[in-house]
């Protein structure tokens, strides 16, 4: 089998997304330890005390361990994102080629070749003891899986990737011809009775064994992508409270730049997010470097975007009259 052309691919993809920044586009967030001595960094920490003391209020106090386990969890899945995704990639193929060789490139086998690699994923799913210890939406595993299988299915079509499609065979004689062709027809009666017997989602014998094959090498973790995308979605449905008051941060950062009336919205948009981080850094000791940072700056920018029309909606600020031509 040769997934090389897969893996590279997919190796572009964990490129570009470690290099956030290309794909987020440029950030409002200012970096305030660059400019030390700098009377805005003097006035942000005279101010960020007021967003502290709003999410203090609508926490109880206890949201920063909550605030610091979502920056923490966000970090570790950037780097699973980086050591997963090719791992996931090279499997769903691996499966793929397998179940092609298996049950053959016949038209009208599409859909029953990706439900018993879809099948066989959750198969493997279900002896993965990381995954099986966290909750998680079977419909969101569902529809990743579908749209995985689906990518790779059609990069292998489009640059004609399956393995053993086009390989010269001697010319059979008439009476190997015959006994292909009796075959043939005996496999698709045979084939439509075991999938009216049994749905398409069940895992044939004939995947199983190559699943069981792929269990017996020892290997890196193909899941470590969806288990920690699984973990971060149970601590958030596990502190709800907490990461919803995020809204206390985000509208008492909007309010104080509001109050710069001489700022254009970008410059107040980007002493909001500004602020905001100040206060995960000096108020609750988290220090956000290269890709957190990115991460950080475009969920703050885009919590601002947010808060800003709802309040502009509802006519919270006060702005001028524009002048009469």
């Amino acid at each position: 089998m040769n997934s090389e052309p897969v893996s590279e691919f997919a190796r572009g993809i964990v490129a570009l997304i470690s290099n956030s920044s290309q794909i987020l586009g440029p950030m409002p967030c200012a970096n305030p330890r660059d400019t030390e001595d700098d009377a805005r960094l003097v006035q942000l920490r005279q101010t960020v005390w007021r967003l502290r003391r709003a999410y203090d209020n609508a926490t109880g106090g206890e949201g920063g361990g909550v605030l610091a386990g979502v920056i923490s969890r966000l970090s570790d899945g950037i780097g699973s994102a980086s050591r997963g995704f090719p791992l996931w990639i090279n499997l769903i193929e691996t499966l793929a080629q397998d179940a092609e060789q298996r049950f053959g490139s016949r038209p009208g086998l599409g859909a029953y070749k990706a439900e018993q690699v879809k099948a066989a994923i959750n198969y493997l799913l279900s002896r993965n003891p990381s995954f099986l210890a966290l909750q998680f939406d079977p419909a969101l595993i569902s529809a990743t899986i579908d749209l995985t299988i689906d990518f790779v299915v059609m990069l292998l079509n489009r640059e004609g990737l399956w393995v053993g499609r086009e390989v010269a065979k001697p010319e059979p004689t008439w009476t190997s011809r015959l006994w292909r062709w009796i075959l043939k027809r005996a496999l698709v009666v045979f084939e439509a009775i075991h999938r009216w017997l049994e749905p398409p989602a069940q895992l044939s014998p004939a995947m199983l064994a190559s699943v069981n094959k792929i269990l017996a090498v020892p290997a890196a973790d193909p899941f470590i992508l969806v288990t920690k995308a699984a973990e971060f979605v149970s601590f958030v449905s596990a502190h709800r409270h907490e990461v919803a008051s995020i809204s206390e941060i985000v509208s008492t950062a909007c309010s104080e730049a509001e109050h710069f009336t001489e700022m254009s919205g970008a410059e107040k948009q980007a002493y909001a997010c500004d602020l905001i981080l100040v206060l995960f850094e000096e108020e609750y000791g988290m220090r956000l470097t290269g890709a957190e940072r990115d991460i950080f700056s475009f969920v703050a920018a885009r919590l601002t975007d947010a808060v800003v029309h709802i309040f502009n909606k509802h006519g919270v600020f006060d702005h001028a009259p524009a002048a009469a031509p």
